[in-house]
């Protein structure tokens, strides 16, 4: 025997005829009317076919929609019987109160012993508080607080003015150092051998190690991971006689001769023993005349250039002031003199 079970609508109008064969009703018609058909005979005979196992598959979701409000009735009866007997023990409870209020209260006789230590607890009738400590114990710590800020503003302030003073002294020290046309002609002589020198000279490093086992080359423990690497100039190269070549070949044009020329000639009145005015001069002559065997790789024509140029504009620009400083201090002279 054929059980059937399971929704109609994914069916076939095939199994809907077979299930409507089964039922004794007509198999005619599309897949429409026939789930039509089917459902309505389904319903008007739950009852028999329900329980039939041939067609109880076709009310799953029937009957359980059946049972629920049948269990809905029996919570909703359980549900109410809870609530009479709650409202029976409510009104028993507020019985009982309301005839323990309405009995009368007995209240004890008055004892003198009771009365008279009440009477003496009066505020009225306590001693007065001795003075407390704690208010003038504030006030020497705010005066004292109050104090110690006061000189540690003044501190601060009197520390900013000197801050400021000596920063101000360092300004103009500055500033006349680098006023100097000799001073700025040294500084670009030593960035322009520092730039050479770390062309020609080979570098070393010293690996140090930062962190535990602080070893590098340990053939049991594993190295250090943070290492740090100091380079420096490797000695045996200072005895090599390339690098005395180089600086010979440098010096030659960038400090011997202009120094001589220097030394020999002088533009400034009154004569200077160096005029850094010639020194720039004849520096820019030498570094653009010819290479002197230093080649771009050890340190390039145009820097070496730039650095002889802006000497030689400094020392102008130093000739020009000192010039008209002394063209003013004459006119001052001689309109003091006719006065």
């Amino acid at each position: 025997m054929s059980t059937y079970t399971g929704s109609l609508q994914p069916k076939k109008k095939q199994e809907l005829q077979g299930i409507a064969l089964a039922l004794n009703i007509s198999d005619s018609g599309t897949r429409d009317e026939l789930q039509s058909r089917i459902k309505t005979h389904l319903s008007q005979n739950e009852v028999t076919l329900a329980e039939d196992p041939k067609f109880g598959g076709l009310y799953g979701r029937t009957r359980k929609r059946s049972v629920q409000p049948q269990m809905q009735a029996v919570r909703e009866d359980a549900i109410s019987v809870s609530s009479e007997d709650h409202d029976d023990r409510v009104r028993t409870m507020s019985t009982r109160k309301v005839s323990r209020q309405q009995a009368p209260r007995k209240t004890p006789p008055p004892n003198d012993s009771t009365t008279k230590v009440m009477a003496e607890l009066e505020p009225a009738n306590l001693p007065p508080l001795p003075p407390s400590p704690i208010p003038s114990a504030v006030s020497q710590v705010v005066s004292a607080i109050g104090r110690d800020t006061t000189a540690l503003v003044q501190e601060v302030r009197q520390h900013q003015r000197s801050m400021a003073v000596e920063g101000h002294r360092l300004l103009k020290n500055t500033q006349g150092f680098l006023s100097d046309a000799t001073n700025i002609y040294t500084i670009t002589l030593l960035v322009e051998l520092t730039l050479m020198l770390y062309s020609v000279l080979p570098f070393s490093h010293l690996r140090i190690p930062l962190n535990a086992p602080y070893k590098l080359d340990d053939p049991i423990s594993p190295p250090s991971t943070l290492v740090a690497s100091i380079p420096y100039p490797t000695p045996s190269y200072f005895l090599s006689g390339t690098l005395w070549a180089v600086l010979a070949k440098w010096s030659l044009p960038t400090l011997v001769i202009p120094q001589l020329c220097g030394a020999l000639i002088s533009f400034s009145v009154p004569p200077r023993e160096v005029d850094p005015v010639t020194i720039g001069i004849v520096r820019v002559a030498c570094t653009v005349a010819s290479r002197w065997g230093i080649t771009d790789d050890i340190l390039g024509s145009q820097w070496r250039i730039l650095s002889a140029s802006v000497g030689a504009a400094f020392a102008f620009a130093e000739a020009v002031g000192q010039r008209r400083r002394a063209s003013l201090l004459s006119q001052s002279t001689l309109t003091s003199q006719e006065t």
